[in-house]
């Protein structure tokens, strides 16, 4: 949240369109990585299954970080892991406000 808080600052302030760019760490991660991922830090039963593959999907999503550190400096210094983590407990806490 505060992250995303600070970025959406950054990006306010500028007096030019802002090009499209990738916030990643540049590792590749399949979607069924990411949801195992996901799954394990949220405790619950929940479970991955694999979907029949089809041509047009893609294997594996990867972005490239250059232009987001070119134009604002910016580096990824939290692994997904914690960073899902981290989102995880905001959602939770967000929620527990809200009951």
């Amino acid at each position: 949240a505060r992250g995303v808080a600070d970025l959406a600052g950054l990006l306010a302030g500028t007096d030019s369109p802002v090009p499209p760019m990738h916030l990643v760490t540049g590792r590749p991660m399949s979607l069924g990585e990411l949801a195992t991922c996901a799954i394990e830090l949220s405790g619950t039963l929940a479970r991955a299954i694999d979907a029949p593959a089809r041509s047009f999907d893609v294997a594996r999503f990867c972005g490239d970080p250059a232009r987001a550190h070119a134009l604002l400096g910016w580096s990824p210094r939290i692994p997904l892991r914690d960073g899902l983590a981290l989102l995880l407990e905001a959602v939770r806490a967000e929620q527990a406000g809200a009951a």
